[in-house]
This record gives structure tokens, C-alpha cells and sequence, in this order.
């Protein structure tokens, strides 16, 4: 939605605590924030601020089969696996991010955050509520990466 000359936001977003944050020359922030959930815009509300307020309500994962979930837990951790030889330090990131504790729907999130640099992309994924699908173009990308050989970034994934 476009707003007085404002540039367009998408309806799906991911709302986040803000863990680190540096004021640029320009007035502009640079943000580090922690995905907590996603939400769906419901209303846009008028203010006087530079940025944008809107009211928006919680979009809740959705799990088909909880069989597959586990089952594409447990290739990712082999992707993982198969990574480590050639990207250490990409391995290292990931198993940072991968923690089981909070669900494998958090887990898809932060991943994707880490492989996915083209914005469209990882905005196809914010958007994809069943946690099977997002895991599993997560292990698709992971796939690429094993077989390409590169990491998230270098020219080969684009």
C-alpha cells in the first residue's frame, strides 16, 4: 500500500525486538531485530511520524503433517552435515540459528534470513504460513548450496 508518496509495504511482515540499532550521517537507522512472529496488516493509522503505525494481527504457522515436519527437521540437520567440510563458518551461522527449543517454524525463519538474500524471495517465504513449505525450500536452498558449492551472496546463486 502506497501512502502519500510514501513507498509501498507489504501486507505480511515480520514484527521483531530490536536487538542492536546505529544512527546513520544521514538520520537514517541501521536495524539488527529478532523475528518474534509474523503479522498481517489489518489498518493503517494516520500519525505524525516519520514512520509508518499500523495495526496488525498475529499470522500463527500452519502444520499439515507433523510427521513430514520432523522428517524435514532432520534433512536439514544432514544438509547441515554435508555443508560443514567445504563452508565452516556458513555451518557455524546456521547451527547458531537452529534452535530446536522454539519450533521448526522459527528455525525455516531464521534460516531463511541467512540463505535467502534476494528481497522478493524472502518475502515469498514471510508470506508462506505452512511451516512444511518453508522448510522445505530452505533444504532446497541448502541443496543448491551443496551442490554449487558457494555460499549466501557469492555471484554463483544468483
Amino acid at each position: 500500500m502506497e501512502r502519500e508518496g510514501r513507498p509501498a509495504v507489504h501486507d505480511t511482515f515480520g514484527v521483531g525486538q530490536v536487538l542492536q540499532h546505529e544512527r546513520t550521517a544521514d538520520g537514517r537507522y541501521y536495524l539488527v531485530l529478532r523475528g518474534i512472529w509474523r503479522a498481517r496488516r489489518l489498518r493503517e493509522l494516520d500519525t505524525d511520524k516519520l514512520y509508518r503505525v499500523v495495526e496488525a494481527g498475529r499470522l500463527c504457522d500452519q502444520v499439515e503433517d507433523h510427521a513430514q515436519v520432523y522428517a524435514l527437521v532432520e534433512t536439514l540437520r544432514g544438509c547441515l552435515l554435508c555443508l560443514q567440510a567445504n563452508h565452516p563458518k556458513l555451518v557455524g551461522v546456521l547451527t547458531r540459528l537452529f534452535q530446536e527449543d522454539e519450533g521448526p517454524g522459527p528455525i525455516a525463519d531464521r534460516l531463511a534470513c541467512v540463505l535467502f538474500t534476494d528481497p522478493v524471495e524472502r518475502q515469498a517465504l514471510l508470506e508462506t504460513r505452512r511451516v512444511e513449505a518453508r522448510l522445505q525450500a530452505i533444504i532446497d536452498r541448502l541443496s543448491e548450496l551443496i551442490a554449487r558449492g558457494c555460499v549466501p551472496g557469492s555471484d554463483a546463486l544468483h
